[in-house]
């Protein structure tokens, strides 16, 4: 545990990304966003709506600091935070971010990140041991840091069906 402490730490210098970097970033969350589903009889509209109550985990996981850094990080979301799907309001309890490092080093644009974001509607989510405990009401996501308002494949899965999203400004401009 000693050993993988220390190379967690090492990484972290040699990115020379702060902790308080990542979750910066992880701050650029779009707290709301209203979005369309397209099915077979016609569009289903979705919003949804949090707000980040407090990590989950005592600093970001760096996975890897070569070629490119990336990281997670698990944070547990404030009552109220929530998707609408119809009139259906579904609780969400958990956010999971998967951060990447843009791949841009050889124009020395190491700045900008593509980050996933995992909402979930449980808090047993937030434990990276439990991380695949399945559900069947859950929320995908990536925005990158240099444009954080726009939302990049969008996936809703609905009592285990999982449909691709769009923003409702890309379908209805």
């Amino acid at each position: 545990m000693f050993i993988l402490s220390t190379l967690l730490f090492v990484g972290m210098l040699q990115s020379n990304v702060s902790a308080q970097n990542l979750r910066e970033m992880i701050q650029q969350i779009p707290n709301s966003a209203d979005l369309v589903i397209g099915t077979a009889s016609g569009e289903q509209s979705f919003t949804y709506k949090i707000e980040l109550d407090s990590p989950a985990i005592p600093t970001p996981d760096i996975l890897m600091d070569a070629p490119s850094l990336t990281w997670r990080d698990f944070y547990y979301l404030k009552d109220g935070s929530s998707m609408q799907i119809g009139t259906k309001q579904i609780p969400l309890q958990c956010a999971i971010f998967l951060g990447m490092q843009s791949a841009d080093r050889q124009n020395k644009i190491e700045d900008n990140y593509h980050i996933e974001v995992d909402l979930e509607p449980t808090k047993k989510a937030c434990n990276p041991a439990n991380r695949w405990n399945f559900t069947k009401n859950w929320l995908y996501f990536r925005f990158d840091t240099d444009k954080p308002g726009k939302l990049l494949e969008i996936e809703v899965s609905h009592l285990l069906n999982t449909f691709h999203a769009f923003m409702r400004e890309e379908v209805h401009p």
